[in-house]
């Protein structure tokens, strides 16, 4: 019963950290509606599994259950910013006027 409360825990962190990096990623055009509409769709399913993932990958590394949730989300924030500075880059005006 303990492994099974254990990858709830981790897909529940997962899930959780999906939902705040979107509300993150909308800004200020955050509205409840548009949220439920986007966790319907494949990107956040995606976005939970490879979080998922990333969890698994750090607690078959350290071997610790807490130390592997903590590891693996501060890797997750690293990549989201790395992806808000790309989006930043790619919409900004890079013509001189």
């Amino acid at each position: 019963m303990s492994f099974l409360r254990q990858q709830l825990l981790f897909i529940g962190v997962a899930f959780l950290s999906a939902c705040i990096g979107v509300y993150i990623g909308w800004g200020d055009a955050f509205t409840l509606k548009k949220f439920y509409l986007y966790i319907g769709y494949n990107k956040v399913l995606f976005a939970v599994l490879f979080n998922y993932a990333i969890i698994q990958l750090f607690f078959i590394a350290t071997g610790r259950q807490y130390t592997a949730l903590i590891l693996s989300q501060i890797f997750v924030m690293f990549l989201n910013f790395i992806n808000q500075k790309k989006q930043q880059y790619l919409f900004s005006n890079l013509s001189p006027e």
